[in-house]
């Protein structure tokens, strides 16, 4: 297994992380889609986060360009 970078140790990406947050303590938010450029960490981010999270939350990676139609 990779080893993952703790998830503070990412930077620029505080809007994110704080809604990781929020998503790991509110049960009613339902979910979360990280939008940001090609290679700002949006991946390593998620799986740092799932430390946050009981170790049977599911995370979805969605392929480049999905589109509505993909992620409903």
């Amino acid at each position: 297994m990779p080893e993952l970078l703790p998830f503070p140790a990412l930077v620029g990406l505080e809007p994110a992380q704080q809604a990781l947050r929020l998503l790991a303590v509110e049960p009613r938010l339902r979910g979360l889609v990280l939008a940001a450029p090609v290679g700002s960490g949006k991946s390593t981010l998620a799986r740092g986060a799932q430390s946050l999270f009981g170790a049977g939350t599911p995370f979805v990676e969605l392929p480049l360009g999905a589109d509505d139609d993909v992620l409903l």
